[in-house]
């Protein structure tokens, strides 16, 4: 077993220890299917997935029928693949949780793709949590999908812990207004990106919610829309809705980093990174704000295999911003792509500074902020960020004195 794995089922045994007390029962060597694991399962039971891809009856529309278990891709994400087949006239998921199950049901390490439900009703998503359904889910990639990736249609306490979610047609996690509230939702070091239909999270009545050390970027709507609009019942009380979005990053989506509209008392925002937002990076927030800063989170992008990992320079690394914490789903995780002198901003195979990292720079500081492909060559005077003063340097570098930019780290 690799590392990854052992500390994968430490940290969620840790959320619910009494999980894990029954036996194992292995897919497809002991049962043949998903589903058929799951109903010879008994509370306490763990239902081990091995590698491989699993697709068909008894692979989808996955029902944990309120079982107090724990559903594990052995393999994890990157090997245990669950291929709904969904189409426009069959219609498919990967989960459902239904039957008022709790935090001692568990589901980590699976790839959910190809769900297919009309993105117009509140149940559709890869993964569907109704009623008071409250599952932990971990681990996970949902990714890839005609629907929104999760979709919560009740007043649950659910928590999402390291998931990837990315490239859905409709949002990333869907909490659709009903006249009660969601009590206590977790959402923790997720990678939620390129979500099309709706931006990343909408999340609406709800109370107690923590969004915490999240990467949220380019998305097709906004990063994080809050709507709590109470019950008109309900605005007449003292009601606790006290929200935390605190250590997450909201960069680079099409609409708004965070949007708070309606009936929302009680949110703190804390030690948020919220940069290039095509439509602003927040509105509707309350007074309770404590250092978020506005700054590029300089992204491994190319230069890693996890594409939103940090530059050692990154202002969402403690060491680097004024608040003293890590922001974001990740630390510093980028080798060095800069190569001798710096100043190949176009990443340009043969390495020359020319005429084209001068416009590449001008687009990046001034017209469509796109992205670096690797910012250690755009920081052209070494000092950490990416400013005028690096347009400055390279002009002199090119045009005037000649004398190269600052050596590569």
């Amino acid at each position: 077993m690799t590392i990854r794995l052992i500390i994968c089922m430490w940290a969620v045994m840790l959320v619910a220890p009494s999980v894990v007390s029954g036996i194992y029962i292995w897919v497809p060597t002991d049962q043949p299917t998903i589903q058929a694991g799951i109903d010879a399962a008994i509370d306490g039971d763990t239902v081990m997935v091995l590698a491989g891809t699993y697709s068909g009856p008894g692979n989808r529309d996955i029902d944990f029928k309120g079982k107090k278990i724990w559903v594990y891709g052995f393999g994890g994400a990157d090997q245990t693949i669950i291929d709904c087949g969904g189409t426009s006239t069959e219609l498919h998921t990967g989960f459902i949780f239904q039957n008022n199950e709790d935090s001692t049901c568990l589901l980590t390490g699976f790839t959910i793709k190809n769900a297919w439900y009309p993105l117009q009703q509140d149940n559709s998503g890869a993964i569907i949590i109704k009623g008071s359904s409250a599952p932990v889910i971990s681990f996970c990639t949902i990714a890839g999908n005609h629907a929104n990736g999760i979709a919560v249609t009740g007043p649950s306490t659910v928590k999402f812990l390291r998931l990837q979610i990315s490239s859905n047609d409709g949002w990333g996690i869907w909490m659709p207004m009903y006249p009660y509230l969601s009590v206590g939702v977790r959402i923790e070091e997720c990678r939620i990106d390129h979500n099309l239909l709706g931006g990343a999270i909408v999340t609406r009545a709800v109370e107690s919610t923590f969004v915490t050390r999240n990467t949220i970027v380019e998305n097709g709507g906004h990063g994080l829309f809050l709507q709590g609009d109470l019950p008109a019942r309900m605005q007449s009380v003292a009601w606790d809705t006290t929200t935390i979005i605190e250590r997450n990053v909201f960069a680079f989506n099409a609409g708004k980093g965070i949007y708070a509209m309606g009936y929302f008392p009680g949110c703190q925002y804390h030690y948020n990174n919220l940069f290039g937002n095509k439509s602003g990076d927040g509105v509707g927030y309350s007074a309770d704000t404590l250092c978020n800063i506005t700054a590029d989170p300089l992204f491994c992008r190319q230069a890693s295999s996890q594409p939103y990992g940090l530059a050692a320079n990154s202002a969402c690394l403690a060491a680097n911003n004024v608040c003293g914490v890590d922001m974001g789903a990740f630390g510093q995780e980028c080798p060095s792509c800069c190569i001798g002198f710096r100043g190949n901003v176009d990443c340009d195979p043969s390495g020359n500074s020319d005429i084209s990292d001068l416009s590449r720079l001008i687009d990046y500081l001034f017209i469509s902020f796109t992205p670096l492909c690797c910012v250690e060559e755009a920081n052209i005077d070494g000092t950490g960020s990416i400013d005028i003063s690096d347009l400055s340097r390279l002009i002199d570098y090119l045009f005037i004195n000649l004398y190269p930019p600052a050596s590569c780290p």
